[in-house]
């Protein structure tokens, strides 16, 4: 196994038996890594790629270039076809609205991106499907990948998850800024990309009886506002309607619904494991919102479900817990950080464990003590989720993981997640 260098993780001269550093762009060759299919992530220029199956994702900031760390997602499908050039969202409004494919650059680097504009002026004019195939009493979330060119208001609309109209969201593609939201849309959001494009998302729970299957992608002259003038015009690319609380990779569709499969990675626990104490640091970003519930890690046993130790995101608050449990699935220690890990942020947390003396630290604070009257014996370990089912994804990124064959001092740990 390759060692870290204890100048620069301040190990207290305890030499690391396992250093798995995702910030280098590189899988450890002792890690075990699949996805059943295709899935795509920014480069480090801020253009959107595809890699092939089994290929990990090692994602960048779109702007600032700086590698986030390796990606690890759940299962989503896509339910939109024709996603790349929106092809199969017809134009719809009180205006006369156009379509043009391949007018422009998208984020993937292909001229491949569609102009919606406005030749007649009206309101509530753009791109619908009627048919998006959603189901009743069910959250999802629609993105849309967009740039402003003549015209810079974009209004998305999930018309499923409401009889009274109150079901869309405003952005601003000139400033990037998210305007109005509407009372049945749960959350919006937009991200800025390369090249001026934005990711615009709503997230909304459909009605228990659905009337209009519909979604759609409009332009208008104001926020708030439905109107659209002559000439205006948007450029768009990517749809993706997708059944969850937030937004997951671009998965793109042609002729029918497309599946990401879920990233599983996972180690098998060898001489560098010791069973008796250890400590475990681990730095990662937190992509999901509150309130979804997601692991880091999770150390198993051969066979069963318990013993575990592991690290999970909190069901309601913006905190995590790390929780070692026995072989009935009873507790015997536990931690839990501030209510302070917002979304985007990076955390750097240490697990140090032993019989009798546990302590866990989060971002330069030791957030918990206990004295469990044994250590559990652990097989293997799956890394950004629950299990091999991928049940419980991360959703968010791996950035480094270093154990330590020893149970590190509290100070220490302190210091080593600063």
């Amino acid at each position: 196994m390759r060692m870290l260098r204890t100048n620069n993780f301040r190990g207290g001269g305890i030499v690391p038996s396992l250093n798995l550093d995702f910030m280098q762009g590189v899988m450890h060759p002792a890690l075990s890594y699949s996805r059943a299919s295709a899935g795509t992530y920014f480069d480090s220029t801020g253009t959107l790629r595809t890699a092939a199956v089994n290929e990990p994702r090692f994602e960048y900031d779109p702007i600032s270039g700086k590698l986030l760390g390796l990606l690890i997602e759940e299962q989503r499908t896509n339910m939109l076809l024709q996603s790349n050039s929106l092809n199969a969202f017809a134009t719809n409004g009180n205006g006369i609205p156009a379509k043009t494919l391949n007018a422009t650059t998208s984020p993937d680097a292909t001229n491949n991106a569609t102009l919606l504009s406005i030749t007649t002026a009206g309101s509530d004019s753009g791109l619908r499907t009627t048919n998006a195939g959603m189901t009743p009493s069910t959250t999802y979330t629609l993105s849309v990948y967009a740039k402003a060119n003549t015209g810079t208001i974009l209004f998305m609309r999930n018309i499923a998850t409401s009889t009274t109209g109150n079901d869309g969201a405003w952005f601003n593609l000139a400033t990037g800024s998210v305007g109005v939201k509407q009372s049945n849309i749960a959350s919006s959001s937009i991200v800025a990309l390369a090249g001026g494009w934005y990711r615009c998302t709503i997230t909304a729970t459909t009605q228990a009886t659905i009337g209009n299957n519909i979604v759609d992608v409009k332009i208008t002259d104001a926020d708030n506002g439905f109107g659209a003038s002559a000439g205006k015009s948007i450029y768009v690319y990517g749809a993706q309607l997708e059944v969850g609380s937030f937004a997951t990779s671009y998965i793109p569709t042609t002729t029918a619904a497309v599946t990401r499969s879920m990233d599983v990675c996972n180690i098998n626990l060898g001489s560098w494991y010791n069973q008796s104490e250890g400590t475990l640091v681990m730095n990662a970003l937190k992509a999901v919102p509150q309130g979804v519930v997601s692991r880091y890690y999770n150390f198993l046993p051969a066979t069963g479900a318990n013993p575990q130790w592991y690290l999970a995101n909190d069901a309601t608050l913006n905190r995590v817990t790390v929780t070692l449990a026995d072989e009935s699935g009873s507790t015997l220690f536990s931690g839990t950080s501030p209510n302070t890990l917002n979304t985007g942020s990076v955390m750097r947390t240490a697990a140090a464990l032993r019989a009798g003396d546990c302590a866990f630290a989060v971002n330069g604070s030791v957030v918990g003590v206990g004295s469990p009257g044994s250590m559990p014996q652990f097989a293997s370990l799956v890394l950004g989720n629950n299990s091999l089912n991928g049940a419980r994804s991360l959703n968010g990124y791996l950035q480094r993981f270093t154990y330590y064959p020893r149970r590190l001092s509290n100070p220490l740990i302190q210091s080593l997640t600063q």
